[in-house]
């Protein structure tokens, strides 16, 4: 496989899979063919990222065998971001701000890198929410969508280190202080403005206008953070966390 964007996003996946099914050192993965078909490649693009992986010490191949979860990788941004908001939640603003540059900045990689599969996963999420929007649906499975759309993102950038460092961030805003998306969907309008912000992403991305795609993400997260600080009062976040919502 000579795509070194294709191979980085065949070699996320396989982290993700192994993240997600809660493998554990020893544990064998799905045959070569089954991943292929699953991720809708071909199987020597699984073999080589495989292979990859193998020479990081992620896996370990074993031959007429299968591949084998040799080592799970920790995360090295999460853990320390996590207990810094355990003593300060306002460091929620600035964890925000991190997400709208590193997130603009993915955006235009999208844009320039992104495939067909990449735009038609953004139609799925999309679909899905707008589905949900008409339903007046707000619950889990909304929210899932919400992180799906900016993973997507983070993966159509086409950089695997980029990629890990992002999903990080972006996994722990999403999990600070839950009560706030609740909160937020008090605002009038806040979810029709959210959802046309993901439209208008997507879109640029579709277009690969780089600088509208940019534009875009800082436009959205610049809009949530404006929306939880009025929503909150501009109180202070470590007061609100030890009340009831």
């Amino acid at each position: 496989m000579n795509n070194p964007s294709l191979q980085n996003r065949i070699i996320d996946r396989l982290l993700e899979l192994i993240k997600e099914d809660k493998l554990e050192p020893g544990d064998k993965l799905p045959s070569e063919l089954t991943l292929a078909r699953k991720f809708r490649v071909s199987r020597s693009s699984i073999r080589e990222a495989i292979s990859q992986l193998q020479s990081r010490g992620i896996l370990e191949v074993r031959p007429r065998s299968g591949s084998y979860v040799r080592a799970i990788t920790d995360d090295p941004v999460g853990p320390p971001l996590q207990q810094m908001l355990s003593f300060d939640h306002n460091k929620m603003w600035e964890l925000l701000e991190v997400r709208k540059h590193l997130e603009a900045a993915a955006a235009e990689l999208s844009a320039i890198r992104r495939t067909g599969t990449d735009m038609e996963e953004f139609r799925e999420v999309l679909r899905f929410l707008d589905e949900a929007h008409r339903n007046n649906r707000f619950d889990e499975d909304v929210e899932k969508a919400y992180g799906r759309f900016f993973k997507n993102l983070s993966s159509s950038s086409g950089n695997t280190l980029f990629t890990h460092l992002m999903d990080s961030i972006g996994d722990l805003s999403r999990s600070a202080l839950p009560f706030s998306r609740v909160k937020l969907q008090h605002l009038p309008h806040t979810k029709d403005v959210i959802l046309d912000q993901l439209h208008r992403i997507a879109g640029a991305i579709k277009s690969r206008d780089a600088e509208a795609a940019r534009t875009a993400v800082i436009e959205h997260i610049e809009f949530v953070e404006k929306s939880l600080r009025d929503v909150l009062g501009y109180k202070d976040l470590n007061v609100l966390a030890r009340e009831e919502f």
